[in-house]
C-alpha cells in the first residue's frame, strides 16, 4: 500500500460540541505487513455531570480504498483492510476506565459502557487513548490488497443516563 490513512470521529450528541480526530498510519510496503497508530489522551468530553453511556457507531470502520473519480469520491468496500481497535476510555472524575482489546468493526458496534462519575455533582473530562491496527493480507492469498489511500471512520457517542 502507499498510504495507509485512518480517521477517527469522536463526537458528542451534544450539538454544541464536536471533536474529531485523525491518526495516520504507515504505509505498508510489503502484503502481510501491519501498521499501528496511535491516539493518547484525546478529549471525549468535557464538563460532564452524572454517568454516560458510551456507544460507538460506524458504517465504514475497516480501512478502505478510497478511489477518486472526476467528480466525486467514492469508498470501495471490496478492498478493505483488517483493522482491529483497542483503547481505553478514562478520567480521574469516573469510578473505572472502560477498556477494550483487539476489537474488529462488529465487535465494536455491538459494546455499549457506562461510566459513572465518582461524585455526582462534580464536572469531569472523558478521555481516549485508542490503538488501530491494520493488517494486509499476505501477497500469497487470493485477496491481495491494492495500493492507494485506505480510509475510516469510527464515531463515539456519549449519552445521558
Amino acid at each position: 500500500m502507499n498510504k495507509t490513512r485512518f480517521l477517527v470521529f469522536l463526537v458528542l450528541l451534544t450539538p454544541l460540541f464536536g471533536f474529531s480526530q485523525e491518526i495516520v498510519l504507515s504505509s505498508m510496503k510489503v502484503p502481510g505487513s501491519t501498521s499501528v497508530g496511535v491516539i493518547s489522551g484525546a478529549v471525549l468530553g468535557e464538563n460532564l455531570l452524572g454517568p454516560r453511556k458510551i456507544v460507538f457507531f460506524s458504517e465504514q470502520s475497516n480501512l478502505q480504498k478510497r478511489s477518486v473519480e472526476k467528480k466525486s469520491t467514492k469508498v470501495s468496500s471490496d478492498n478493505s483492510v483488517l483493522t482491529l481497535y483497542s483503547g481505553r476510555i478514562f478520567s480521574p472524575g469516573i469510578a473505572e476506565p472502560f477498556v477494550f482489546k483487539d476489537k474488529t468493526k462488529e465487535e465494536l458496534v455491538l459494546l455499549e459502557a457506562k461510566v459513572f462519575p465518582i461524585r455526582l455533582e462534580e464536572p469531569y473530562t472523558l478521555y481516549i487513548d485508542l490503538t488501530v491496527s491494520a493488517s494486509s493480507t499476505p501477497a500469497k492469498s487470493n485477496k491481495s490488497v491494492e495500493a492507494g489511500d485506505y480510509i475510516a471512520n469510527l464515531s463515539i457517542n456519549l449519552i445521558e443516563i
